[in-house]
């Protein structure tokens, strides 16, 4: 037994648990111990709570963006209404212009054929009164002339219209 090897592994081993409890070792890793679980429940803990405030700086985050694209929709929308109602604008402007202008050439025409006219039946008396002069060989009276006036516009104008 005393020449045994493990009897003395067992001894020294016995001894050695003995010397640690004696002195106290089982407190110190015992404390170590406790000291390392609890920093590593407290760095559980700053995790948790830096992911909570990660997840609420995200929601934040998201919350600003639809925020963002909801205002840069109605920009778009408020953007495209003001240039549709310009382009209308432009369009009536234009038409209007078109209208006026349409209307001051008729009046243009209006005025020009009525100065055609005018000038026509100018030309009509005095071609008549010409024939008239060169048919009778002499001067009319101012109511022959008045009649034969007549007639001649008459005939003219229907002949114009």
């Amino acid at each position: 037994m005393f020449s045994d090897p493990s009897f003395w592994v067992d001894i020294a081993l016995l001894i050695l648990v003995v010397g640690f409890f004696a002195l106290g070792a089982h407190k110190k890793i015992t404390k170590a111990l406790d000291d390392r679980s609890e920093r590593i429940r407290a760095e559980l803990d700053e995790a948790r709570q830096l992911r909570e405030e990660a997840n609420a700086l995200l929601a934040k985050y998201e919350r600003q963006k639809r925020a963002a694209e909801e205002t840069a929709k109605t920009i778009v929308a408020n953007a495209q209404r003001d240039a549709e109602a310009q382009l209308e604008k432009a369009r009536k402007d234009i038409e209007q212009r078109a209208d006026a202008r349409i209307k001051a050439m008729e009046q243009k025409i209006q005025t020009a054929q009525a100065e055609v006219v005018k000038q026509l039946r100018h030309d009509a008396i005095d071609q008549a009164f010409d024939a008239v002069r060169q048919v009778l060989g002499k001067d009319l009276t101012k109511t022959q002339a008045k009649a034969y006036n007549d007639k001649a516009i008459s005939a003219l104008e229907g002949k114009l219209h």
